[in-house]
């Protein structure tokens, strides 16, 4: 038996096997928290410790006075969390944090989340947390008009989102280029 060895004990121990760093055993979970609680829950799960994403969107509320800015949930009542796994007892902390339903899995069984979907999310946000819209939508973006007379036309994004949160398409309407400008949030990307 090559790398195995009989300790003191007479266990055996596997010599070759190499050991897991501590950054190795953290796993991303899903937390889902009551309707519109995730700041409250996030900001308990920071003072205890815990490393916590919480995304965000820029949204534009028309109002009177005009267009406001406002933050709202990427996932609505639904944070991230990073856990070591080797720390079971945090799941029973986790479970009775106030504002907490449940930490989503199998059964009762909490089940982490491929990092790889935390990777792609946390690419798209800024410091803050907050989805980065120009980066999602770029010139030369093959987008369908959502809402409007136009609704459901598809063209070309050909200027970017402004800060006003604006962007310019151009459709093909009845062989004829034509430029239409409209809120980001009145389109999306195909």
């Amino acid at each position: 038996m090559v790398g195995i060895v009989q300790n003191s004990e007479d266990c055996f121990v596997d010599e070759t096997a190499q050991t897991i760093s501590e950054e190795q055993r953290l796993a991303w979970f899903v937390i889902q928290t009551k309707p519109n609680l995730e700041l409250e829950v996030k900001a308990r799960l920071i003072q205890a410790g815990l490393h916590v994403l919480y995304p965000r969107i820029k949204t534009f509320i028309k109002r009177k006075s005009g267009r406001t800015e406002r933050l709202r949930s990427l996932f609505p009542s639904y944070i991230f969390v990073q856990i070591n796994l080797d720390t079971t007892e945090i799941f029973h902390m986790l479970k009775y944090t106030r504002g907490v339903n449940k930490v989503l899995g199998i059964g009762d069984k909490p089940h982490p989340i491929p990092d790889k979907m935390i990777e792609i999310i946390i690419e798209r946000l800024d410091k803050q947390d907050v989805l980065d819209q120009k980066q999602t939508l770029q010139k030369g973006d093959k987008v369908r008009l959502t809402k409007g007379p136009l609704q459901d036309l598809v063209g070309i994004l050909e200027k970017p989102i402004s800060s006003a949160g604006r962007v310019r398409v151009l459709l093909e309407v009845m062989n004829k280029v034509v430029r239409v400008e409209t809120t980001c949030h009145d389109i999306e990307r195909l």
